[in-house]
């Protein structure tokens, strides 16, 4: 399933590119997992979470491995072209952007719909 990017009101057309790079190169898993991970951290959601510190730490390096490789692999012209060009407003709107695919991930499923 391909999910469009909202661009940001503060991304300019690097930020953009650096954005469309990161959702191109990333998982609808992985962003799920990721996203839930944080979201059952919050203190109104721990009680409702199974989440086990093993599986926590697991899903924490499987982000930043992916991160890491976003930023000086798959996506290395465009994270530099973004920093030089609009510094790091860009950044925030691609992870910004990161989060809200992955939100939109959970949302389109039709099982999390459902409940």
């Amino acid at each position: 399933m391909r999910i469009s990017v909202a661009s940001s009101a503060f991304a300019g057309s690097f930020g953009d590119a650096l954005s469309s790079c990161f959702a191109d190169n990333t998982t609808g898993k992985e962003l799920a997992q990721w996203i839930y991970v944080a979201m059952s951290a919050h203190p109104e959601m721990k009680d409702f979470s199974l989440v086990t510190p093993n599986k926590v730490e697991e899903i924490s390096q499987t982000m930043g491995t992916l991160v890491t490789r976003l930023l000086t692999e798959r996506c290395k012209a465009q994270a530099q072209a973004a920093v030089q060009n609009e510094g790091t407003e860009a950044f925030k709107g691609a992870f910004r952007s990161l989060g809200s695919l992955a939100m939109q991930e959970i949302m389109a499923n039709r099982q999390s719909a459902r409940r």
